[in-house]
């Protein structure tokens, strides 16, 4: 319980109700988070000694380390690593910090004098204009001008304007004008210069102040940088156009359509678009929670995975707020609470498992399944539309089940042989009254004592060329179609099939026309697959083939 009027213990000003005055910030933090255990800061501190042996033997020890927060006075350091800093300072070495911020400095403020100029020698004109002077000239412009320096004057005029109300009211960025104020506009800034095409947008203030709350001034700026330039982050991100988060926009639709249909169609209805609600929490990564230990917590995990982290954190705080979402009715009720989550929902106790539940290699593949949507021109409402008829068919046909272990165009002649063989008998036990099912089960007890005779023929007359192709060849087929014959009524067995009916006396006939005579690609023989994952298959030659094996296994059961 802290007193209205103080800063918690993350800086941010005590207020008695969360609204626009309080930024929508509550203070009932995780006390875990906010003071950790003698030896979770140990456990951290082996690890930031040890860093590049860690990282590169054992980096799931830094994962489970993320997970349960990462101690406040050790946060700069240990974003700095996961960033990789030292190679941007690296690539960046003739750029002396010290000396470029006073150059910034003094630029901006020559340029602030031109403005004040420029806004007396309009407010003169005005007066001279409202006193009747007829001897006025054109209106003064009062739009600085570029300069041909950098940062550009938009730049800097942007970036002014924006600190004075970036986190208005943590305690090192509330003084208008104050040390904290200076520092991030000389981050900002020094960035534009550095990376012009880039330049400020709105949104990185945000950025540059999280950073700046957990490290100092220069380590900050090399935080920045090396955030801004990363590909897994935030290169070109926050370019002009904001084309790329425009693009994680639609990607956040189509992850919203495929994990959560119901949701994504109601806020369809409801003339919700992602665009409303995730452009903040993208551009300035979710620090507009309302728990500060929430915010940072995703940021361990975006500086750990990269950008698909927003991603993540979206579908983590959707997933929590489904039920909620699904209550509402309307556009007036739904995107106020979006845009200001309330806090009871967005604790580290709920939000840290839920994000970190979602596997980065399963949030990647999922973008890449979107995006492969995207690109071939389907929007997300397609996307849900393809969803809905799948489980149609699958709620259709609950007992259909996708062969996964072996291609379809891949199973050889002989099993299809076989398979002609022996599946009409079985179906017709089945079908048949239960006077005549005996019958049937008589015959296929006695089979395995014809049946091995007859496929052993089959094998050894086309194992020396067709073991390999699986395909029929013509020099072959007399000897298939007499072979099958002599298995249809052999002599003292009984009929390893039946021929009376229309669907087995055309058996063979319809098999020779789906079989190629000469192809221009041999198919594979079908490879056996465990349960538990598929084995590499072996090289198909007779002794290691599928059906040497079944006719190995058949000839030693009949044995016994």
């Amino acid at each position: 319980h802290m007193a209205e009027g103080t800063h918690d213990d993350y800086g941010f000003l005590v207020t008695a109700a969360i609204d626009e005055a309080s930024d929508y910030r509550s203070h009932n933090y995780s006390i875990s988070r906010l003071r950790p255990s003698p030896q979770h800061v140990t456990a951290w501190e082996h690890i930031i000694a040890a860093w590049d042996t860690v990282a590169s033997s054992a980096p799931e020890q830094i994962a489970s380390l993320l997970k349960t927060g990462v101690p406040n006075h050790l946060r700069g350091t240990v974003w700095s690593l996961l960033l990789n800093v030292s190679d941007t300072k690296a690539a960046l070495a003739d750029l002396d910090y010290a000396t470029a911020r006073e150059e910034i400095i003094a630029l901006h403020a020559a340029r602030v004098a031109r403005q004040r100029e420029l806004d007396v020698a309009r407010r003169e004109w005005a007066s001279r204009m409202q006193a009747g002077d007829e001897d006025l000239d054109d209106a003064p412009t009062s739009v600085l001008q570029e300069d041909g320096q950098l940062p550009t004057v938009k730049s800097t005029t942007q970036i002014a304007l924006d600190v004075d109300r970036t986190f208005y009211t943590h305690r090192l960025l509330s003084q208008a004008g104050g040390p904290g104020q200076q520092q991030l506009f000389n981050i900002l800034a020094l960035y534009a210069r550095v990376n012009p095409h880039t330049g400020y947008c709105q949104g990185m203030a945000y950025i540059g102040a999280v950073l700046l709350m957990c490290m100092s001034e220069v380590d900050a700026f090399w935080a920045f940088t090396a955030l801004m330039e990363s590909p897994r982050h935030f290169r070109n991100y926050y370019a002009e156009n904001l084309r790329h988060v425009q693009h994680d926009a639609r990607v956040y639709a189509g992850l919203l359509a495929g994990r959560h249909a119901d949701l994504f169609e109601h806020l369809g209805t409801a003339d919700v678009h992602p665009l409303m609600y995730v452009t903040p929490w993208f551009m300035c990564a979710f620090t507009s929670l309302p728990l500060w230990d929430t915010a940072l917590a995703i940021w361990d995990h975006l500086f750990w995975a990269g950008r698909s982290a927003l991603l993540s954190a979206a579908m983590a705080v959707m997933d929590t707020c489904r039920p909620d979402l699904l209550a509402m009715d309307g556009l007036p009720e739904i995107l106020p609470f979006l845009q200001h989550l309330p806090p009871e929902k967005m604790s580290p106790e709920i939000i840290v498992p839920a994000l970190w539940s979602i596997s980065e290699a399963g949030i990647t593949a999922e973008i890449a399944r979107v995006e492969a949507a995207l690109v071939a021109g389907r929007t997300p409402e397609d996307m849900l539309a393809s969803i809905r008829k799948r489980r149609q068919t699958i709620e259709a046909c609950p007992s259909t089940k996708r062969r996964t272990t072996e291609p379809n165009n891949g199973m050889s002649v002989l099993r299809r042989v076989f398979g002609n063989i022996t599946t009409p008998m079985r179906l017709r036990a089945r079908e048949a009254p239960p006077s005549t099912r005996a019958r049937y089960n008589q015959q296929m007890a006695q089979t395995p004592r014809a049946l091995p005779a007859a496929l052993t023929g089959i094998q050894e007359a086309l194992s020396p060329s067709f073991g390999r192709s699986g395909v029929l060849s013509p020099a072959f087929r007399g000897n298939v179609t007499a072979l099958l014959a002599e298995a249809a009524d052999p002599v003292d067995s009984p009929k390893l099939f039946n021929t009376d009916s229309p669907s087995q006396v055309h058996s063979f006939d319809v098999f020779k026309m789906r079989t190629p005579l000469r192809p221009t690609q041999a198919m594979a023989l079908a490879t056996p697959a465990t349960q538990k994952g598929i084995r590499k298959p072996a090289p198909a030659t007779p002794e290691n083939s599928f059906e040497m094996k079944m006719f190995t296994r058949r000839r030693t059961d009949t044995d016994e």
